[in-house]
């Protein structure tokens, strides 16, 4: 769901990756979170009127990675950062947290005034792991809240559907948003039987770029244009603790290949690849176009970060 809507900005939306999963512990202190908040909101309210400043009016913010209820006085402080910079914020989490109704509530009143839209990860194994009563738990409280919330399930040959899910009386109306989304299993032949249809012969034609690019920063400052990007340095943009926002903003803004990405998606590279004559290090097909950049950006990196960009 996105939170920034309709605008010409080249960067739709920013985002703080505080940790990885399944770690529930910030790798990103509140305190590093807020500068990176704070040094955006203040270049944004910087720019001169009529100059671009790549990015829109009412910033949409995404926080992400470990758990964000997991440390809730810090995610307070986040969120108040947010707020005070005119920013619109979406928090990503399971159900990890959930352990009563009781426990749902509290935390979703201590957020609702600040929180625009709860995004809920989950899975086969998660229910499996967790029971569907805490899914439940958790959309019961946040309707009762009045806020926002959207499932983004992710499904595989071995994780199925959770069809459970469709049972659950929050979901069967007319305001709650359910996202499906493959993901990759390894190997990606052999003991895995990919059903057919499930991969790609190729990423869409006309899948741009432009709805999903914006600035995601990571623990330490590294800057990407999309969290599927986050961990090549093709598309790193740059370091807010070395640089200024100005300077990463300004930098991206005139990168051709990232103008192209944003306009095209990565259809034209597929193109490129298919024409060439090294085709068998991508054989096998694809989920989306995200996930052909991804293994073609780890098939050309430059020997040395190679294997630190296949487990980003």
């Amino acid at each position: 769901m996105s939170l920034s809507g309709a605008h010409p900005a080249f960067f739709g939306s920013l985002a703080l990756s505080i940790g990885s999963r399944p770690n529930t512990q910030w790798q990103m202190t509140s305190e590093e979170a807020c500068d990176y908040l704070d040094r955006v909101g203040e270049y944004r309210r910087g720019v001169p009127s009529g100059e671009r400043s790549g990015l829109p009016g009412t910033i949409g913010l995404c926080v992400s990675g470990a758990e964000p209820f997991a440390q809730v006085d810090d995610l307070e402080i986040l969120l108040e950062c947010a707020a005070r910079n005119n920013m619109m914020t979406e928090v990503v989490s399971t159900v990890f947290w959930v352990d009563s109704d009781a426990t749902a509530d509290r935390v979703l009143e201590r957020f609702r005034k600040r929180l625009h839209v709860l995004t809920v990860l989950t899975s086969r194994g998660e229910v499996d792991r967790f029971g569907i009563a805490a899914l439940d738990r958790l959309l019961l409280a946040a309707r009762r809240h009045h806020l926002t919330f959207q499932i983004a399930i992710a499904v595989s040959p071995s994780e199925p559907f959770p069809k459970e899910l469709l049972g659950l009386e929050v979901v069967n109306c007319d305001t709650s948003v359910m996202r499906v989304e493959p993901v990759l299993e390894e190997p990606r032949q052999g003991s895995v039987e990919w059903p057919q249809g499930y991969l790609l012969d190729a990423p869409p034609r006309y899948g741009r770029c432009a709805e999903m690019m914006g600035l995601v920063i990571v623990p330490g400052g590294d800057v990407y244009p999309c969290s599927s990007g986050i961990g090549f340095p093709q598309l790193r943009l740059g370091n807010l603790q070395k640089q200024t926002v100005r300077e990463i903003v300004s930098e991206a803004m005139a990168r051709t290949d990232l103008e192209r990405l944003r306009n095209q998606g990565p259809f034209f590279l597929f193109e490129d690849w298919r024409s060439s004559d090294r085709p068998a290090p991508l054989a096998g097909g694809f989920l989306s176009s995200c996930d052909f950049h991804r293994r073609l950006l780890a098939h050309t990196a430059p020997a040395g970060i190679r294997a630190e960009t296949a487990t980003a």
